[in-house]
């Protein structure tokens, strides 16, 4: 992970505000699936393009065998006028300014549940 933020402040500086696990993202089952993570930084580039890309940001991952969804994937951003956008999973946003909030929530892994200890 380390490599990849230092990789991207070579080509648009930016500020990390927040990077850190979020409690309760996984979905449940006898096996929790794993945490997700929530992310905000600063753009310090001017004109910057910012790029996305997956899925989980219309329906949530389902769970294995009785094992429950985890929850949505969110990315916003925040620009110093007030305005707020989110982007769709795929998406290009071009001439983002310096000093807008990137703020995204990446839902955690799905719960599991073995069908054997379900039917016994």
């Amino acid at each position: 992970m380390l490599i990849k933020i230092l990789r991207n402040i070579l080509f648009s500086p930016y500020l990390l505000l927040k990077h850190e696990y979020w409690p309760d993202s996984a979905g449940a089952g006898q096996w929790r699936g794993g945490l997700g993570f929530k992310t905000k930084f600063k753009i310090g580039g001017e004109k910057t393009k910012v790029v996305t890309f997956g899925d989980g940001d219309v329906e949530p991952p389902f769970g294995l065998f009785e094992g429950k969804k985890a929850i949505l994937n969110k990315i916003e951003l925040r620009y110093p006028d007030g305005k707020v956008y989110k982007t769709t999973s795929k998406d290009l946003v071009e001439d983002v300014p310096s000093g807008t909030i990137l703020f995204q929530q990446a839902g955690g892994g799905v719960g599991y549940s073995f069908v054997f200890y379900i039917c016994s």
